[in-house]
């Protein structure tokens, strides 16, 4: 009689499992360098005039300005800086003796202030960014557009993730969308696709009526409830968009048109 032994392969099915398990951490490593091969290099200055140009514009009417972005590139930084316009929106970065880092307490109004934010306004970036690594101390170090190798080592959530993050900073930088979305005059959308529904559920609390413009290369702004009285502009953000936004601001009485 011939006994079946269902154990006999097992230590070959476990050190196959994983070199499966090693294989898929490496691949999925591969994906994630991917991302600092492609964001990492900085634009060039004609890729950030309309940017400098809509914040400057609204720097001048000293609106507060707040700016979210799921992007991880480094467009929006360089454009402060280009654009001299750190004293309007800031990002979040103090430099010490040894590094640059990021400080979420920026973050945080004070309670007695969040009825309406003041001072300057924040670029928030909700999914992190491509030179952000974790600290020794679980600070957040700014200034090495880089892959480590371990995504453990690295503040950013990579592309496809789609819910409501779980750790911080992220649950941070996301209240602060649904704090600004709540108290917000007036919101403009460039190149956002609102595939992100708990991004998406965080806008809805934006106040029906205020001006809103969504601006990308579509026919026409998504079906979504709070963007049902949104205006849009179909040619991609242009000199043009900017100047539609800063109209559509005028008719709301939020901006004087003498002043234009």
């Amino acid at each position: 009689m011939i006994e079946y032994d269902p154990y006999a392969y097992l230590d070959e099915i476990v050190e196959s499992t994983k070199k499966i398990i090693r294989a898929l951490e490496k691949l999925t490593d591969d994906i994630n360098e991917l991302v600092y091969d492609l964001y990492s290099a900085a634009p060039n200055s004609e890729a950030l005039s309309t940017w400098i140009m809509l914040l400057k514009v609204l720097a001048a009417y000293e609106l507060h300005t707040e700016v979210f972005t799921t992007n991880y590139d480094l467009v929006l930084e360089n454009v402060i800086d280009v654009g001299s316009l750190s004293k309007t929106i800031i990002t979040g970065r103090v430099a010490n003796e040894i590094n640059t880092v990021v400080d979420p307490m920026r973050w945080h109004p004070p309670s007695e202030k969040r009825a309406r934010f003041f001072g300057p306004g924040l670029l928030t970036k909700l999914h992190g960014s491509v030179d952000w690594q974790q600290g020794i101390d679980g600070r957040i170090i700014a200034g090495a557009s880089r892959f480590t190798g371990q995504h453990q080592n690295h503040i950013l959530i990579y592309p496809g993730f789609k819910g409501e993050p779980q750790e911080e900073p992220f649950v941070t930088f996301h209240t602060r969308l649904r704090l600004v979305a709540e108290r917000a005059e007036a919101a403009v959308f460039i190149g956002y696709a609102f595939r992100d529904e708990y991004i998406n559920s965080l806008l809805s609390s934006m106040p029906p009526g205020i001006p809103k413009l969504v601006i990308n290369t579509e026919q026409s702004a998504p079906e979504l409830d709070f963007l049902i009285d949104a205006s849009h502009c179909g040619d991609g953000f242009t000199e043009e968009s900017v100047a539609d936004f800063i109209g559509l601001l005028v008719r709301h009485d939020l901006i004087k048109e003498e002043n234009t």
